[in-house]
C-alpha cells in the first residue's frame, strides 16, 4: 500500500472525527420544524480572563493612524521592529522580541496565514479597510478555543476582520472610499454589508491601488572608519505597483453558536527597487503574486461544560518572478504553493475552577517551480510536500484572582520530494503562564510565563538550489517573560481610561537561521548563527479622556529596549555582538485629539542605532532614524450623508533613512483620504 494512500485515508478519518460535532448539531436542527425560528444570539469565543495581557489597536486607532498596511499600525506597539524594504509595494515583515519574523505567526479572521517557501508573510499586501482590531500577543491567545497551530508560535499577530453591523430595521451598508496622494498614488474601495435573513449577513470589501512608486531620495555612504565617502540624490525607480483585492463572507448565528465562510482573492505585479549598490539606481526585477484562499469556522457551545470549534481552510498562490535587466543573468521563475489545514479544538469546564482544551491541527503543504526559460522545472528543485500535526492539551485553573494555565503541544513534520521521505522527528513544547491580582486592588495585576516553541525550516532553507540544506534543524525558543500591569477605568475623573503596563524578557533562540536578501528581494541567503540570547524591556502607556465640552483626546507611548546577542562561537570576532538589524532602543508617541466634528492625528517613531551585519564595526553601523506623521480630519454632512475628508502629512520633518541598509524610504509624503456611509 503505498504511502500517499495511507495519508489520504488517514485523512479521511480525521475529517470524519472533525465533522461529527458538525454533523450531530446538523441532525438536531433537521429533526425540527425548518420554519421555526431561532432568537438572535451575541456570541463569542468563551473564555476566562486573559493570563497574559495583550496589545491591541481598536477600530478607532485604527482609522485615526496614518498607517497604509497592517506592518505600519504594528509600529505603534512596543516591541516590534518592522522590516520594510521600501515604497509602496515592498517587502514589509515584523520582528517580535528580536526572535525572527518566523516566530511571528499571523492569523487572519481566525485562520494562520502561511508561506511554507520562505516563512515569512509580508504585511503591507493587508490592507486596512476590512479590519476591525488587530491584537499582538507574546506567547499566546487568550481564548480556550485555540488551534493546536496557536500554542507553537512565539508571538502572535491576530488580525480581527470587520463583522457586518447590520440589521432588519438597517438591511444594508456601503461604504466607499477613494484615496490619492503621492508617488501617483490611486486607492478607490468600496465595502459592502447586507442583511439576508434572520442571523445570515453577507460582507463585500475591494479595493484597487495603483501607483508609479518613484521617489526622491538622498544617498550617502562611508567607509570603513566611518567618513562619509559620497553624498548624492537620486530618484528610486522600478517601485510601481497594481494590486486588486476582494474578498467576501457569510456570517450566520445559530443556537449557542455561529459559522463563518470566508472567500479571499489577491493579485499584485509590482517592480522589486532592489539595493542601491555599485552605482546600480535601476533594477529589472518584477513580481507577479496571485492568492485565493477559502475558510470556513464553526464554533458552538453544547452545554456549560462543553464548547467546540471547526476551522478548515484551502489556499492557493503563486508567485511569478522575472529578471529583465540585461546586466544580471536573465530568469523567469514560477512558484506555485498550495496548502490545506484543519483544526479541531474542544474545550471542556471539569469545574467552576478548572478548564481545559484538547485540539489537534493537520497541515499540508507542497511547493512546484517552473522554469520558463527552460520550458522544464529548474535543475535540482525536488517539489517538496510537507504534513505537520500539531496535538495540543491545555489546563486552566482560577481561583480567586490567581490565574495557572499549563500546555503542552507536540508537532511532527513528515516531509516527501521526489528523491526520498523523510519520517516524521516529533517535538514536545510545553508552557506556563500565570497571573495575580491584589484582592483589594483588581486593577493592578502581574503576571509571567515561560514557554517553549520551535519553527520547523522552510522549504527555500531545505531545498533551495544553491543554498539548501536537507539536514537543516528545527530552531527552537526558550521564552521567559514577567510584568505588571495597571488598568484604571471611571466615568466621573478626566481620565476615563489609564493603562499602564511594563514588562522584561529573557528568552533564547538554538539553532537560529537569519535570512536577509543578497540579489534583491526575492533571491535570500541563510545563515545559522547557532545560539543567540535575547533580553529586554518594554513600558507602554495609554491615556483616554472623558468627553469634555465635546472634545477628548488619547495619548500613547511605548518605549522598548532590546539586546539580542550571538553567543555561537567565542573564537568568532562577532562573538557578543548584536544580531543585524535589532535596535537597542526603540519607541512611539501617539497623540489625537477630536473636538465636534474635527480631529487631529500626531505619532512619533523612533528607531535607534543598530548594525546591518553580524560584526559590529563601525563600517556596518546604521544610524537611529525617526519620523512624524501629521493627520487632520473633518466630518460634514451633504444630502443626510456623512462625509469624511482626511489629509495626511507622512515623514514631516522629510527625514532620510533606509529601515534596510541600501532600501532607502521615501521622503515627505501626503495622502487625500474621501470616505462616505450609505445606509
Amino acid at each position: 500500500m503505498s504511502s500517499s494512500y495511507q495519508l489520504l485515508r488517514q485523512f479521511v478519518c480525521l475529517l470524519t472525527l472533525f465533522l461529527l460535532p458538525f454533523c450531530a448539531s446538523a441532525v438536531c436542527t433537521a429533526q425540527g420544524d425548518s420554519t421555526i425560528a431561532i432568537k438572535q444570539v451575541k456570541v463569542g469565543a468563551k473564555h476566562i480572563r486573559g493570563v497574559i495581557p495583550h496589545h491591541e489597536l481598536n477600530d478607532a486607532e485604527i482609522r485615526r493612524s496614518s498607517a497604509q498596511n497592517v506592518a505600519e499600525a504594528l509600529r505603534l506597539l512596543a516591541g516590534v521592529q518592522v522590516k520594510d524594504y521600501g515604497g509602496i509595494g515592498g517587502l514589509k515583515t515584523v520582528n517580535v522580541r528580536s526572535m525572527g519574523s518566523q516566530h511571528v505567526a499571523v492569523s487572519y479572521d481566525g485562520a494562520m496565514v502561511g508561506n511554507a517557501q520562505n516563512g515569512i508573510v509580508d504585511l503591507g499586501r493587508f490592507s486596512l479597510d476590512n479590519i476591525e482590531r488587530i491584537a499582538l500577543y507574546h506567547g499566546q491567545q487568550t481564548s480556550l478555543l485555540q488551534s493546536a497551530r496557536d500554542h507553537l508560535s512565539g508571538a502572535l499577530v491576530a488580525i480581527h476582520v470587520r463583522r457586518p453591523r447590520v440589521s432588519p430595521q438597517q438591511p444594508y451598508q456601503i461604504q466607499p472610499t477613494f484615496r490619492t496622494g503621492s508617488y501617483g498614488l490611486i486607492n478607490p474601495q468600496v465595502h459592502y454589508e447586507q442583511h439576508l435573513k434572520a442571523n445570515l449577513a453577507l460582507s463585500l470589501d475591494g479595493e484597487v491601488i495603483e501607483a508609479h512608486g518613484r521617489y526622491p531620495f538622498r544617498y550617502v555612504g562611508y567607509n570603513r572608519v566611518g567618513q562619509k565617502v559620497y553624498d548624492t540624490t537620486a530618484v528610486r525607480h522600478n517601485g510601481d505597483v497594481h494590486i486588486q483585492r476582494i474578498e467576501a463572507a457569510l456570517y450566520r448565528q445559530i443556537e449557542a453558536g455561529e459559522w463563518q465562510l470566508r472567500a479571499y482573492a489577491y493579485h499584485s505585479r509590482r517592480g522589486l527597487p532592489g539595493p542601491i549598490v555599485n552605482n546600480v539606481w535601476q533594477r529589472g526585477e518584477r513580481l507577479t503574486d496571485n492568492t485565493v484562499f477559502t475558510q470556513f469556522k464553526w464554533q458552538k457551545e453544547f452545554s456549560t461544560r462543553y464548547r467546540t470549534k471547526l476551522l478548515v481552510k484551502y489556499a492557493y498562490s503563486d508567485t511569478h518572478y522575472r529578471q529583465l535587466d540585461p546586466r544580471f543573468y536573465a530568469a523567469n521563475l514560477l512558484y506555485k504553493q498550495h496548502e490545506a489545514y484543519i483544526s479541531s479544538v474542544h474545550a471542556f469546564q471539569f469545574a467552576s475552577w478548572l478548564e481545559g482544551t484538547l485540539a489537534y491541527d493537520l497541515l499540508w503543504n507542497m511547493l512546484e517551480s517552473y522554469d520558463r526559460l527552460r520550458h522544464s522545472p529548474p535543475l535540482g528543485f525536488s517539489s517538496p510536500h510537507q504534513t505537520t500535526h500539531y496535538v495540543a492539551a491545555l489546563l486552566a485553573f482560577h481561583y480567586s484572582t490567581f490565574l495557572l494555565r499549563a500546555s503542552t503541544v507536540t508537532t511532527g513534520a513528515y516531509r516527501r520530494e521526489q528523491q526520498a521521505s523523510e519520517s516524521p522527528a516529533w517535538h514536545l513544547c510545553p508552557a506556563l503562564f500565570a497571573s495575580y491580582s491584589l484582592p483589594r486592588l483588581p486593577s493592578l495585576s502581574f503576571y509571567a510565563f515561560w514557554k517553549q516553541t520551535l519553527r520547523h525550516p522552510t522549504f527555500n532553507e531545505l531545498y533551495y538550489t544553491g543554498w539548501g540544506n536537507r539536514a537543516l534543524k528545527p530552531e527552537f525558543t526558550q521564552q521567559r517573560s514577567a510584568g505588571a500591569r495597571w488598568h484604571y477605568v471611571a466615568e466621573r475623573t478626566f481620565f476615563k481610561e489609564v493603562t499602564l503596563q511594563t514588562d522584561v524578557y529573557n528568552n533564547s533562540v538554538y539553532n537560529k537561521i537569519i535570512a536577509y536578501p543578497t540579489r534583491g528581494q526575492f533571491h535570500w541567503t541563510t545563515v545559522n548563527l547557532g545560539k543567540v540570547a535575547m533580553r529586554g524591556l518594554e513600558c507602554s502607556l495609554l491615556l483616554q479622556t472623558q468627553t469634555w465640552h465635546r472634545q477628548n483626546f488619547s495619548l500613547r507611548l511605548q518605549y522598548a529596549y532590546s539586546e539580542a546577542r550571538d553567543l555561537t562561537d567565542p573564537r568568532a570576532v562577532y562573538y557578543r555582538h548584536q544580531i543585524p538589524y535589532i535596535p537597542w532602543h526603540s519607541g512611539a508617541a501617539v497623540f489625537s485629539y477630536t473636538w465636534r466634528s474635527y480631529s487631529l492625528y500626531y505619532s512619533f517613531l523612533y528607531t535607534g542605532e543598530r548594525y546591518h551585519l553580524p560584526e559590529n564595526s563601525p563600517f556596518n553601523y546604521e544610524p537611529a532614524w525617526y519620523t512624524s506623521d501629521l493627520a487632520v480630519a473633518l466630518n460634514f454632512n451633504i444630502f443626510a450623508h456623512t462625509i469624511l475628508l482626511r489629509l495626511e502629512l507622512n515623514n514631516l520633518l522629510d527625514q532620510q533613512y533606509a529601515v534596510v541598509l541600501n532600501y532607502p524610504m521615501p521622503g515627505r509624503n501626503f495622502r487625500v483620504i474621501l470616505q462616505t456611509t450609505f445606509e
